[in-house]
């Protein structure tokens, strides 16, 4: 398994980042996939998304379960079904400039690992630019 770990500070409230971050729906906004529906319930532990991401640019669907949910804190999801399984895991804390939000994820082709640390530093940029505007 290779890690990729990302880390960035937000100037947001804490809330507000892990709303964003942990509910797949408002990932189309600022990341590379698109989740087309939420299969099952208020998001937490459990919960199911069916969703189209974006892998080397080609579509591929796949569905996403929420693992670990502790409000404002932390958001693990892991894929269930599709070509490849990638657990991640959203960590958040406040500090004095905002949100500090750090992601790992790990995957099991060292090959595409470079490909997944540039669109996931991309992507954290993206967040932080949306939620820094308001």
């Amino acid at each position: 398994m290779v890690r990729n770990e990302h880390e960035i500070v937000i100037h947001c409230p804490i809330e507000r980042v892990f709303q964003f971050v942990a509910d797949l729906e408002t990932w189309s906004q600022w990341h590379g996939g698109e989740v087309e529906k939420r299969t099952s319930g208020p998001v937490g532990v459990g919960t199911v998304w069916e969703a189209t991401a974006q892998v080397e640019g080609r579509p591929m669907v796949v569905t996403v379960e929420a693992t670990s949910y502790e409000r404002n804190r932390r958001f693990g999801i892991k894929h269930v079904s599709g070509a490849i399984e990638v657990p991640q895991v959203f960590a958040l804390e406040p500090v004095e400039a905002g949100t500090r939000l750090v992601t790992v994820l790990e995957l099991a082709d060292p090959e595409m690992a470079q490909a997944a640390r540039q669109q996931w530093e991309r992507d954290l940029l993206t967040l932080k630019e949306l939620l820094e505007a308001g």
